[in-house]
């Protein structure tokens, strides 16, 4: 756990389409700074040191003709075989871990570090508290098709490739189920963040 004076770091973390984004908001708008996760990860995926390494260390061709990532090659390679998947992660984790300490150095409010795969990258070390997201499987699919527009089938693969609902339950101190009405969802979130931020 990493000790900043009057600083929490809050670990937010859970099932792709269980409602993290939402939480992540939530908790903006309590004042918390968000650390993004997904979003350093999307912008290290167009850094040419990150892509050269990429291509260097994988034996599929993953970049376009301009040079950028091939986004949907990449994703249906990595998410249809979890040795791929473990080794993008080796590669992209190093970078990530980077720009997350780079920001909360900066900090000057509490922090939550919004990461889908905050245990695999060990970011969890640097949380004083962790929440999980957690819904039923075909909940979370529902979500995920009608948010990315991709088809159930596709939906499924991508959460058979991560973490089930009882890996963030037996890692997260605290847990959060979004399976209901988002109005549930919201008066839940709001409650456990007054409680996280006293």
């Amino acid at each position: 756990m990493l000790t900043l004076p009057n600083i929490k770091i809050i670990g937010l973390t859970g099932m792709s389409g269980a409602g993290k984004s939402t939480m992540s908001m939530l908790f903006a708008l309590k004042g918390f700074k968000i650390i993004n996760c997904d979003r350093i990860a999307y912008q290290t995926s167009q850094n040419a040191v990150f892509l050269e390494e990429l291509q260097c260390r994988f034996p599929e061709r993953l970049l376009l003709d301009d040079g950028t990532l091939d986004r949907a090659k990449t994703a249906e390679l990595i998410f249809s075989d979890k040795s791929k998947l473990e080794l993008y992660d080796s590669i992209i984790f190093p970078y990530i871990t980077y720009e997350v300490m780079r920001q909360i150095r900066e900090a000057e409010s509490n922090i939550v570090l919004d990461a889908p795969t905050l245990f695999e990258s060990n970011l969890d070390m640097l949380c004083t508290e962790i929440v999980g997201v957690i819904a039923d499987n075909e909940v979370c699919v529902e979500r995920i098709t009608e948010r990315d527009g991709i088809s159930p089938e596709s939906a499924r693969a991508r959460l058979a490739s991560q973490r089930d609902g009882e890996f963030f339950k037996k890692r997260c101190g605290i847990i959060i189920e979004n399976n209901g009405d988002y109005p549930d969802f919201h008066d839940n979130a709001e409650r456990l963040i007054k409680q996280i931020d006293k």
